[in-house]
């Protein structure tokens, strides 16, 4: 966040590592800095540079070790930025076009532990629910509070 550059406008962008994450599974739905960028208003930052994750958990570890700023899922980054170890530099994010579905066959799912299940887990989905998007994320120095928290 202190830079340098200082991260106090999306365009500061242009001074760091852009940490990016293509999982191939995901292709259409997940978002790029290309996106994040363009929603910001920045259109003077080389998006394509940077290191590429294939895995999102990776990206965000290489944030928390302070070697780049990763457009990453507000859930996936949850538990980070609740403890203070990742802050969002900017109030811009993307809202995400992903879900998650429950499948099981026809015959066995009104038995009873099948609906025993399937209600655990929308009740924990609804307990937990977040509106889904993607926000920059780098790691937080010192102890300083920081300017957009």
């Amino acid at each position: 966040m202190r830079g340098p550059p200082r991260l106090r406008h999306p365009r500061d962008l242009a001074g760091h590592t852009l940490l990016h994450i293509d999982m191939p599974v995901m292709a259409e739905a997940e978002p790029t800095w290309e996106m994040w960028l363009r929603a910001a208003g920045v259109t003077d930052v080389d998006w394509s540079r940077g290191p590429r994750f294939s895995i999102s958990s990776m990206a965000i570890e290489m944030a928390l070790a302070g070697q780049g700023v990763v457009l990453g899922s507000d859930v996936l980054c949850a538990a980070d930025l609740a403890a203070g170890r990742l802050v969002k530099p900017f109030d811009v994010g993307l809202a995400l076009d992903f879900g998650y579905w429950i499948v099981s066959p026809e015959t066995t799912a009104e038995r009873p532990k099948a609906v025993a299940f399937r209600n655990w887990l929308l009740a924990e989905a609804r307990a937990h629910e977040v509106a889904e998007s993607a926000t920059p994320a780098v790691p937080k120095r010192g102890r300083r509070p920081a300017a957009s928290r």
